[in-house]
């Protein structure tokens, strides 16, 4: 199954305006998260812990045959079932990325076409950890079940995907690697009063794809050992529906009360949990937003992160997390231990955004340091100095309760406050993080070099 993920970009500009610096607009899977979309799990099924307990049929959503066991421990965050929507509000604003689907009638609507191939979906821009957790939907309308027009609902991870879908009458649970190869791991007939509402869970190592007709109940379709088909700590979640091309009558497919459609206790990992040396010379799964335009790449060499662009060519690249964190009473800090000063056209920044037109930055050009507020149409320049590589060799964001503190050191022991936003511009309990740099292109640009180190890694004297 193909990801939802996509990715845009926009080239910057003249020097001297410093709209040419920013972070570049981007939409690959980290883009935007409007206000909507949060809501309540379904509560728990039973009392064990993440491995499972004693089964039972705790929670007003989960339980039924054998019980899930209890669902994720206490201090569990960041997982799928943080993200639940009745689609109510008849938007598709929050968690979601779509060009295809309607919301409708509080359900999400997809209205296949005659004779042509299609693909329709809405997938997440964030991602979410799946282990020891699990995603369901409602689906109270059915494309013809008598034709190849095809309804589905898969965690994704780069291309690859776990699915349970009907096509042909059947439903099916299935796999799908990025390399080419499809599973169908189970099937059988297609039941649209007992296989209303879908269900993939993982515990204990194991995935299972589960049906019910009421969402509280469930009867295993299949279970699979979850080792070997992908990561599953940074998934994204994606469902709607495909055509061949040949269907005379595909009909529509209706989805409604994602993962139980009421909001979630469970919220983003702080972000104190977010923190990289870059030392293994990997870039971490945390990290699968990142993206490259243009000729930059983002490395980790000899234990730092390294952002080098080529000569004479507008670019931009940038580590950026898949899920997002909670900035609530905590701060995010970098140690930035080289910049090409002597390159006009460069330029690095340290982002926090909830999405593309509301965040916060630190950003260095030009041989200065701006610190910047978005709130949508709006921006502010918060602060704007002369860069000093020793005095400003450590940047940090931190939540002062009312706004967004900026703060440089040269030791990263003893910081000094710069500027502190008037209002909070955005919502901080979900902030995704980019450590960047680029380019604006100069004719005769050399290129340059970003150098960063021990994100969110305190130091002491």
């Amino acid at each position: 199954m193909l990801s939802l993920v996509a990715a845009t970009f926009a080239a910057g500009g003249c020097l001297i305006n410093w709209d040419d610096y920013e972070p570049l607009p981007i939409s690959n899977g980290a883009g935007g998260e409007g206000a909507g979309g949060d809501a309540p799990s379904n509560g728990g099924n039973g009392a064990g812990t993440s491995s499972g307990g004693s089964g039972g049929s705790g929670g007003t959503a989960h339980g039924g045959e054998g019980g899930s066991g209890g669902g994720p421990p206490t201090d569990a965050c960041g997982k799928t079932e943080l993200l639940t929507d009745d689609f109510s509000d008849g938007t598709m604003a929050g968690f979601w990325s779509s060009d295809t689907a309607a919301a409708t009638g509080g359900e999400i609507v997809f209205t296949l076409p005659i004779e042509t191939e299609s693909w329709s979906g809405l997938g997440t821009y964030r991602a979410f950890d799946f282990t020891d957790t699990f995603a369901s939907i409602e689906v109270p309308v059915m494309v013809d079940t008598s034709s190849t027009a095809e309804a589905f609902f898969s965690i994704v991870y780069e291309g690859s995907s776990l699915t349970i879908s009907e096509r042909n009458g059947d439903i099916r649970a299935s796999s799908y690697m990025s390399t080419g190869e499809w599973n169908l791991i189970a099937s059988k007939p297609y039941d649209p009063v007992e296989h209303r509402f879908w269900q993939i869970r993982e515990a204990a190592g194991m995935l299972y794809f589960e049906l019910s007709a009421d969402g509280a109940n469930w009867t295993e379709l299949e279970s699979v050992p979850s080792g070997g088909y992908f990561p599953l700590e940074y998934v994204h979640i994606e469902f709607g529906a495909t055509t061949e091309g040949t269907e005379m009558t595909p009909g529509e497919a209706h989805f409604d009360n994602l993962n139980g459609g009421t909001p979630s206790d469970m919220s983003w990992c702080p972000i104190e949990t977010l923190k990289d040396d870059f030392d293994d010379g990997t870039k971490a799964l945390v990290w699968s937003a990142s993206y490259a335009n243009g000729p930059c790449d983002a490395l980790e060499e000899n234990g730092e992160l390294v952002l080098r662009t080529s000569s004479g060519a507008s670019s931009e690249c940038a580590y950026m997390t898949g899920p997002a964190f909670d900035l609530s009473n905590g701060q995010l800090s970098v140690h930035v231990t080289e910049l090409a000063t002597n390159v006009e056209s460069h330029y690095a920044f340290l982002r926090i955004e909830e999405n593309s037109s509301h965040g916060v930055s630190i950003v260095f050009a030009d041989g200065q340091l701006r610190m910047k507020s978005e709130q949508g149409a709006g921006e502010d320049t918060v602060a704007l100095f002369v860069y000093d590589p020793a005095e400003h060799a450590y940047w940090r964001l931190s939540d002062q309760g009312t706004g967004i503190l900026f703060e440089t050191s040269s030791d990263g022991v003893n910081y000094v406050a710069v500027a502190t936003t008037d209002t909070m511009p955005f919502d901080i309990t979900r902030t995704v993080v980019m450590l960047g740099a680029g380019d604006a292109g100069m004719l005769l640009s050399p290129g340059s070099e970003a150098h960063m180190d021990d994100l969110n890694i305190a130091r002491t004297n």
